[in-house]
C-alpha cells in the first residue's frame, strides 16, 4: 500500500503559488505605483508608454526652452525702449544745431552731448546675454551697404578715410586705381591689416574719374574682401590690369605690361630690375591679414609708407589715384529653438540699430543731415519692436500649446500605467486570505496523513 498526497491537497499547493505570486505582483505595483514597469508584465503597454514618456519629456524641455526664448527677446526690447529714448534726445539737439543763428561754439556744446550719446548707443549695441550678443547692428532696417570713396588731392602725403561699420564681419568690393605713378593702398580693421596692395601701378590711368569728363566714370581693379574675427579671404579679379612692386614676380609682371619703348626709358633689365629690387619680396600682392576683430572701423588708407615708381613720393612730387569700396557688414548667425517633440523649430530673428556714429553736429549742414537720418533710425526702432512683439506672442502661443499638449499626454498615460490603488488593495487582500486558507488546508492535509501512517504501525 502506497500512502502519499491527495488530489486536493495538491491542487491546493498549486493554487497556494499562484496566490502567492499575485500577493507580489499586487506589492510591486502597490509600491511602484506603476502597472507596466516591467516589459513582461505587457510588452506592448510598456513600448507605448516608453515612446510616450520621451515625447512628454521632450514637449516639456521644448516649452521651457520657449519660455526661456521669452525672456531673451524681452531683454531685447527693454534695451530697444532705452535706445528709443536715446533717439529722441539725439532728434532734440540735431534740432536745435540746425537753427542758422547758431554760431560754430554754440553747435560745439550741442556735439559734446551728441557724441556722448552715439557711444552710449555703441555700449548698448554690444550688450550680451549669456555671452551671446543681443543685437546684430545688420539687422537695422536702414543700414544695409556703406560707401567709400577717395581720390587723390595730387599730394604726396598719406590720406586716409575710415567707417563704422558697427559689426565685426563682413564683406569689401574694393576698386583700386593707382594710374600711372605707383601708389600703396592698405585696408584695415582696428589695428589689423586686411589687404595691402603694396607699390601699385595700374593701367586704368585714361578713364580716370573727371568731373568734366561725365563719360569717365573711373575704373579699377577689382578686389573682394571676405573678413571676420580670425579669418580673410581676398578675391582678385582675374581681369586685373595692375602690378605690385612688391610681388615676387614683380619684374616680369611690369615687363609684360609695359610697351618696349617705355620699358628702354626706365632703363631696360638691369636699370629695372634695380628699382623693382627695391621693394619685390618673397610673398604674393595683393596680400592679405588676418584680422583680430578688435574693432568695428574700417580705415582706407593710402600711401602711408614711403616708396613711388617711376619717381619717388616726396615734398616736392605729386601723384593721382582713386579708389572706390562697398563695404557690406555680415549677420549674426541666426539661432533656433526646439518647438515640439517631433524635431521642429523656430528661427529666433536677429534684431538691431545703427550706432548713427557716422553723424555729426558740426555744421548745418551735418545737423540737417542728421535730423533725416535720426528719423529713419526712430522708424527701424518702431519696426524692430514689432520684429520682437511678434516673437514673443508666437512663442507664447506655441508653449502654451505644448502645455495643453503634454497636459492630455500625461493624462492618457497615467489611465495606461499609473496603479488603481483600491482595485490594488482589493486584490491583494483577497490574496492575502486565500494563502492562508490554502496554507491551513495544507497544513491538516499533512496532519491527517500523519495520523493515517500511525494507526497503521
Amino acid at each position: 500500500m502506497i500512502i502519499g498526497t491527495s488530489v486536493d491537497s495538491s491542487i491546493h499547493l498549486a493554487h497556494q503559488m499562484k496566490r502567492q505570486r499575485e500577493v507580489e505582483a499586487a506589492s510591486q505595483r502597490l509600491a511602484s505605483g506603476s502597472k507596466v514597469e516591467r516589459i513582461e508584465r505587457d510588452t506592448g503597454a510598456f513600448h507605448f508608454t516608453a515612446r510616450l514618456d520621451g515625447q512628454i519629456r521632450t514637449d516639456r524641455a521644448a516649452a521651457n526652452n520657449l519660455r526661456n526664448a521669452i525672456t531673451y527677446v524681452q531683454t531685447k526690447s527693454d534695451g530697444l525702449r532705452t535706445v528709443d529714448r536715446v533717439l529722441f534726445r539725439m532728434d532734440e539737439l540735431a534740432i536745435r544745431a540746425s537753427d542758422v543763428a547758431l554760431t560754430t561754439r554754440d553747435r560745439l556744446r550741442y556735439q559734446s552731448e551728441f557724441s556722448s550719446l552715439q557711444t552710449h548707443l555703441g555700449q548698448l549695441v554690444t550688450e550680451k546675454f549669456n555671452d551671446d550678443p543681443l543685437y546684430d547692428p545688420q539687422a537695422a532696417k536702414y543700414a544695409d551697404v556703406y560707401p567709400v570713396a577717395g581720390v587723390s588731392d595730387g599730394g604726396w602725403k598719406k590720406q586716409e578715410k575710415k567707417v563704422d561699420i558697427g559689426a565685426l564681419s563682413g564683406s569689401i568690393r574694393l576698386w583700386w586705381n593707382s594710374t600711372w605713378q605707383t601708389d600703396r593702398l592698405k585696408v584695415y580693421q582696428g589695428n589689423s591689416m586686411l589687404f595691402d596692395s603694396g607699390e601699385f601701378r595700374a593701367s586704368h590711368w585714361g578713364n580716370f574719374p573727371d568731373p568734366d569728363e561725365p563719360g569717365l566714370e573711373g575704373a579699377g581693379d577689382l578686389h573682394q574682401i571676405d573678413f571676420s574675427p580670425g579669418y580673410v579671404k581676398v578675391t582678385s579679379d582675374p581681369a586685373n590690369l595692375g602690378v605690385s612692386l612688391h610681388d615676387k614676380d614683380a619684374f616680369n609682371d611690369l615687363k609684360s605690361a609695359t610697351g618696349d619703348a617705355e620699358w628702354a626709358w626706365y632703363g631696360g633689365d638691369s636699370g629695372m630690375r634695380t628699382q623693382i629690387d627695391k621693394y619685390r619680396t618673397p610673398e604674393d600682392y595683393p596680400k592679405s591679414g588676418v584680422p583680430d576683430g578688435d574693432s568695428t572701423e574700417i580705415r582706407f588708407v593710402v600711401n602711408e609708407d614711403a616708396g613711388g615708381f617711376p619717381f619717388p613720393r616726396r615734398p616736392s612730387s605729386s601723384t593721382i589715384w582713386y579708389f572706390e569700396a562697398e563695404i557690406a557688414k555680415a549677420n549674426l548667425p541666426t539661432k533656433e529653438v526646439l518647438a515640439s517633440a517631433d524635431g521642429s523649430t523656430i528661427e529666433l530673428q536677429n534684431i538691431g540699430f545703427s550706432t548713427l556714429s557716422e553723424l555729426n553736429l558740426d555744421t548745418l549742414a551735418g545737423a540737417l543731415n542728421a535730423l533725416d537720418v535720426i528719423k529713419l533710425e526712430q522708424e527701424n526702432i518702431r519696426y524692430q519692436q514689432g520684429v520682437a512683439g511678434s516673437e514673443i506672442s508666437r512663442f507664447r502661443t506655441q508653449a502654451e500649446v505644448l502645455e495643453r499638449k503634454t497636459s492630455v499626454e500625461a493624462r492618457a498615460m497615467s489611465r495606461i500605467v499609473d496603479t488603481d490603488f483600491a482595485d490594488e488593495s482589493t486584490r491583494l487582500a483577497k490574496n492575502l486570505l486565500m494563502s492562508d486558507s490554502s496554507s491551513a488546508i495544507l497544513a491538516q492535509a499533512r496532519l491527517n496523513a500523519a495520523q493515517v501512517y500511525q494507526s497503521l504501525l
